[in-house]
C-alpha cells in the first residue's frame, strides 16, 4: 500500500513527471484508457479498490517510466526520450521505486492484497447509498462475509490463479521468482514459515493471514450483539420478527421508555404488531422500516438515527463549511473599515 500511495504522489506532485508518463502510456498500453494512478483515499475505501485497480492496470508502463527516467538510452522508442533531463530528487526516488516494483514479494503482495479485497468493493459502495436500510446492511456484510470464508475454504485453489498472475506480472518487469531467505541465524524481526518453494512460502505467510484477518476485522466490526437495545430495535422489522421468539423483547425496548409516551402499551402493541404480519406470506412481509404502530414506529425513527456509515456526515460537514464560509465572508466585509 505504501509503494501505491508513494507512486501516486511521485506523479501527483510533479507535472513534468506526469507529463513523461503521458508519452509512455500511448506506446506500451495503447489500449487503455487510464493516464493517471489515483491515491488511497482515507475516508472512501470505493476510491482504494479503484486506486489499486488503476495501479495494477498502469504497472508496465510504470515499470517502464522508471526504467526510461534511469537509463532513457534503453528506450528509443520512447519519443524524444533523450531530451527530459532529470534532477537527483527525481532519480533517486525512481530508483527506490523501481526496485519495489521489481520484488517478486511485492508483485504477489499487491495481487493477493486487491483479488482479497475485491468481495469488499461492493459492500463499501452499497453501504454510501442514502437510502441503505440497516437489515439490507446486515445482509450484503452477511454475503460478503461468505464469499471470504468461501475462499478460505478453497483457498489453495484461489491461489494458483492468482500466483500465476503473479508470475506472468513478474516477467512483464522481469523480475525474478523469489522468496526471502529463510534459512539463516535468529531472527526478531520476522518469522520463519517453513516452505519448500516460493509459492508455498507466500501461500502460508501472506494469503492465509490476510484472508483470516479479513474474517476476523468483518466479525468485530460488525458484530450482532443480541443483548442490545440496538438489536432489538433490529427486530422488530416484520420479516425477523415474524421468525424469532420475542422472548425478552420488550424488556430490551423498555432501554427508550423515556422516548415512549406509556410504556406500559408497549407489550401489547408488540403482540399486536407480530400477529399482523404473522398472517401474512414470508415474502410479503416488509423487510424494512415501514408502516409501524405509534410506539414502534418511534423506536423505528430511534433506530434510524444511527449511523451505519460516514456518508451522510461527510456531506453535513461540507454544507456546514459552505454555510459558515459565506457568513466569515459577510461578517469581514461588515467589519471592514473600507466598508464604513
Amino acid at each position: 500500500m505504501s509503494v501505491v500511495n508513494e507512486t501516486f504522489l511521485f506523479f501527483h506532485l510533479s507535472s513534468k513527471r506526469q507529463r513523461f508518463l503521458d508519452t509512455v502510456i500511448p506506446v506500451h498500453a495503447p489500449e487503455t484508457r487510464r493516464t493517471k494512478i489515483l491515491g488511497l483515499c482515507k475516508t472512501r475505501w470505493v476510491e482504494r479498490h479503484t486506486a489499486l485497480e488503476s495501479f495494477e492496470e498502469l504497472y508496465e508502463c510504470l515499470a517502464v517510466t522508471f526504467e526510461a527516467i534511469l537509463h532513457p538510452q534503453n528506450h528509443p522508442e520512447i519519443p524524444q526520450v533523450d531530451t527530459w533531463n532529470w534532477d537527483t530528487e527525481t532519480t533517486t526516488k525512481t530508483r527506490g521505486l523501481l526496485a519495489s516494483m521489481m520484488n517478486f514479494q511485492n508483485i504477489v503482495s499487491f495481487l493477493v492484497l486487491m483479488n482479497c479485497l475485491h468481495p469488499l468493493s461492493g459492500l463499501a459502495s452499497k453501504l454510501q447509498k442514502r437510502d441503505q436500510d440497516i437489515l439490507n446492511a446486515y445482509n450484503n456484510i452477511d454475503d460478503v462475509a461468505a464469499d471470504i470464508q468461501g475462499i478460505r475454504d478453497k483457498v489453495e485453489k484461489e491461489y494458483d490463479v492468482w500466483y500465476e498472475a503473479s508470475k506472468t506480472l513478474a516477467e512483464v518487469v522481469r523480475s525474478i521468482e523469489s522468496a526471502p531467505r529463510v534459512v539463516c541465524g535468529r531472527q526478531t524481526l520476522r518469522s520463519n514459515v517453513p516452505a519448500v518453494s516460493p509459492k508455498q512460502y507466500y501461500l502460508r505467510s501472506i494469503e492465509i493471514p490476510l484472508i483470516d484477518a479479513l474474517r476476523e476485522q468483518l466479525e468485530t466490526r460488525f458484530s450482532r450483539d443480541d443483548t442490545l437495545p440496538t438489536s432489538a430495535l433490529l427486530q422488530l422489522v416484520p420479516r425477523i420478527l415474524c421468525t424469532k421468539s420475542t422472548d425478552g423483547l420488550v424488556d430490551k425496548l423498555l432501554f427508550y421508555e423515556d422516548d415512549l409516551t406509556r410504556p406500559t402499551s408497549l407489550q401489547s402493541e408488540v403482540n399486536s404488531w407480530q400477529r399482523k404480519w404473522s398472517s401474512v406470506q414470508q415474502d410479503a412481509r416488509p423487510d424494512s422500516f415501514a408502516e409501524a404502530y405509534p410506539y414502534i414506529r418511534k423506536l423505528m425513527i430511534i433506530r434510524c438515527t444511527l449511523p451505519e456509515g460516514s456518508c451522510e456526515a461527510e456531506r453535513s460537514f461540507s454544507f456546514f463549511r459552505s454555510i459558515k464560509t459565506c457568513l466569515r465572508n459577510k461578517w469581514e466585509k461588515l467589519s471592514s473599515p473600507h466598508y464604513h
